[in-house]
């Protein structure tokens, strides 16, 4: 490994409490956003793998497989492409992580609203301020509650 990730590496595992405390921080950030993405594929009735510590989820759209092959979609990589031009929803098709059904995707929840480092800090900064998960979507993740209100649209669309 080339030094300067030995040095990072080195100052990650010290044990420095404030490093250790940011580690948390994000790690807990990271938590709210995907178990909101989580309860919204709940609410929508999509079929979706509970996360366990994950920064995504992993949805499947199988139940609705007349309704995608009506839309031209008939796999995965289809589904994300169609997500992607039609609703500005970025996935990664699920059978590039060995999923065996056909219509599944992994969305990730970790950048969404954190395109810069000046907008990472502020997210920590509110985060710290008012640790409440639903006032920290609320009041810090505009493009994922976006990204939420685009995904119910396309449920509504696969149900007709």
């Amino acid at each position: 490994v080339v030094a300067p990730v030995q040095y990072a590496a080195m100052v990650a595992y010290s044990g420095d409490p404030e490093i250790e405390g940011y580690v948390r921080t994000c790690a807990s950030m990271h938590a709210i956003r995907t178990r909101y993405l989580y309860d919204l594929m709940e609410r929508l009735g999509v079929q979706c793998v509970k996360p366990a510590g994950a920064f995504y989820i992993f949805p499947c759209f199988d139940q609705w497989t007349e309704a995608l092959a009506a839309l031209g979609i008939t796999n995965d990589e289809e589904l994300a492409h169609y997500l992607l031009e039609n609703y500005e929803i970025a996935a990664l098709p699920g059978s590039a992580f060995h999923a065996v059904r056909q219509f599944c995707l992994r969305i990730s929840s970790s950048f969404i609203d954190a395109a810069t480092d000046e907008k990472a800090h502020g997210l920590v900064e509110g985060y710290r301020a008012d640790p409440d998960p639903g006032r920290f979507i609320q009041n810090h993740h505009p493009r994922l509650q976006k990204v939420a209100e685009r995904l119910g649209e396309f449920v509504e669309e696969l149900k007709g």
